[in-house]
């Protein structure tokens, strides 16, 4: 079936996100975490699957957050139509079964998302997710490449402890190029450092549990003087050392898009293509 309009670029435009969801307030949920969420996502609502089968005929959907609890499908019902209907379109479920979930997941949804874990900084992350792992699946069309440049590539470690943010920043970076480390809390990260031969770039959370990120930054740069730093944070406050050393320090607010993640990154790696860095100390 054609579409009215083609895909949005996730990357400059509003994401067009279907969410079906036949409980009010789970609905209601849902989008008010989109909301939260970068970038802007524009919602539209459905609280039955025929009423989501005449929006996706209707217009263009980059991503379907489906319920399946509706009034008019049982089970995996929904999942079934949505995929033969629009089978491009990255289709997330959403619901507290998390065995029903693991089923959709196997039935051929892009994503399980718990109604328990409806986090804004997350959430947005996971639908650009699908959507570049859909898109990355369909059909390449021969076009003339356009001409590349030459993006510098690097040794970046990941100090994050949500197991699904490390796969996503993981893949993220590794499709950029570089080469990742990923572990879980700054303690892990001073023993690794012990027997690492290379190190260009930390992430890591600006309050990280048990050493904040500047703090755990100042320790790796006894061993790699030229390292810097992407911090993030939930609370949306720059830490003073990122503007005290803005080529060694880079800051990103959650919730963030993967776009803004990786022009953050870039933008650092640059500053030390360009420049020596300067510890924080």
């Amino acid at each position: 079936m054609e579409r009215s309009a083609e895909h949005t670029n996730p990357t400059t435009e509003g994401i067009r996100v279907l969410v079906v969801e036949g409980n009010a307030k789970d609905a209601a949920a849902v989008r008010n975490s989109l909301k939260a969420s970068t970038p802007n996502f524009v919602v539209s609502p459905a609280r039955q699957l025929w009423s989501a089968c005449q929006i996706l005929a209707g217009m263009a959907i980059d991503a379907v957050l489906l319920g399946l609890e509706l009034p008019d499908s049982e089970g995996l019902e929904a999942l079934s139509e949505l995929r033969e209907q629009s089978p491009d379109t990255p289709v997330l479920v959403v619901g507290r079964d998390l065995a029903m979930g693991q089923q959709a997941v196997d039935a051929g949804a892009d994503d399980f998302v718990p109604l328990s874990d409806l986090d804004p900084s997350i959430l947005g992350l996971r639908v650009l997710d699908a959507i570049e792992r859909r898109r990355a699946k369909a059909p390449e069309v021969d076009e003339p490449e356009p001409t590349s440049v030459a993006k510098p590539t690097a040794k970046i470690l990941v100090v994050e402890e949500d197991p699904w943010v490390q796969r996503l920043l993981r893949r993220n970076l590794t499709r950029q190029g570089h080469t990742v480390e990923v572990l879980s809390s700054p303690q892990k990260a001073l023993v690794w450092v012990q027997g690492a031969t290379q190190l260009d770039m930390l992430v890591c959370e600006v309050h990280a549990a048990g050493m904040d990120g500047a703090r755990l930054s100042h320790h790796l740069q006894k061993e790699f003087p030229a390292l810097v730093t992407l911090l993030v944070s939930a609370n949306g406050e720059q830490p003073e050392i990122v503007a005290d050393h803005p080529r060694s320090f880079g800051f990103l607010a959650k919730p963030y898009s993967l776009d803004a993640f990786q022009h953050a990154v870039e933008d650092l790696l640059e500053h030390t293509a360009s420049a020596p860095a300067t510890t924080g100390e």
